[in-house]
């Protein structure tokens, strides 16, 4: 009786064991699956900005802003002229203007009531004047603005349009380059005078991403 009572006990415990690995093995499958359909959606670019939820977006924009930033200080290290110290205030009056010109669809330095850099500074509160050695004064705020697609390449596949995006840094360096082949606008971005800089950007539906730069 001894002899079968473990026998039988054995086989309760193995049919235990057999019964949780299964559940184990289901388990690991189930979250091996949910990975890769996570990884597939960042690879074909699946899911649309405009399909994030808001914070998602300005997260993507404020580094796409700090990459501008970063990519204009290196060229300008790389000539010899001072780094240019990034301006909170100033980025906020850039983001308005690329908010204006992404909803309502232009590209421009005026806004659509005629104002300019300057003019949108002032309005805004911004102090534009400075005063370098000697006496000298400046009273005029220079920029740049710009707009580019914020994916590579897209394809549809089963009726839903596939993104290739870029990401926040490759588009700071890509407009970076863009000014900088560009006289007037190579001009501002190495400014010996210019001191401090605003980056503002915006996506509008299409997926194109409007920016601008303020220097002071």
């Amino acid at each position: 009786m001894k002899k079968s009572y473990l026998t039988k006990n054995l086989r309760n415990k193995n049919k235990i064991n057999v019964i949780l690995a299964s559940a184990i093995a289901v388990l690991l499958i189930a979250i091996i699956v949910t990975i890769l359909n996570q990884d597939t959606n960042k690879l074909t670019g699946k899911s649309s900005l405009d399909s994030q939820n808001k914070s998602s977006q300005d997260d993507f924009i404020r580094k796409v802003e700090q990459s501008l930033h970063y990519h204009a200080n290196i060229i300008r290290k790389s000539q010899g002229i001072p780094q240019l110290e990034f301006d909170n205030k100033l980025a906020e009056i850039a983001r308005a203007h690329s908010k204006d010109m992404a909803e309502n669809n232009y590209l421009a330095h005026e806004n659509r009531v005629g104002e300019g850099a300057t003019e949108r500074a002032k309005k805004a509160g911004y102090n534009i004047t400075k005063t370098f050695s000697g006496g000298r004064q400046s009273n005029y705020i220079q920029e740049n603005a710009g707009v580019t697609y914020i994916y590579k390449s897209k394809s549809e596949e089963n009726g839903t349009t596939i993104y290739n995006w870029k990401t926040p840094d490759e588009i700071g360096k890509e407009m970076v380059d863009a000014l900088l082949a560009s006289p007037s606008h190579r001009n501002h971005l190495l400014e010996k005078d210019a001191t401090k800089e605003g980056v503002g950007a915006a996506i509008d539906k299409e997926n194109l991403l409007y920016f601008t730069q303020m220097f002071w």
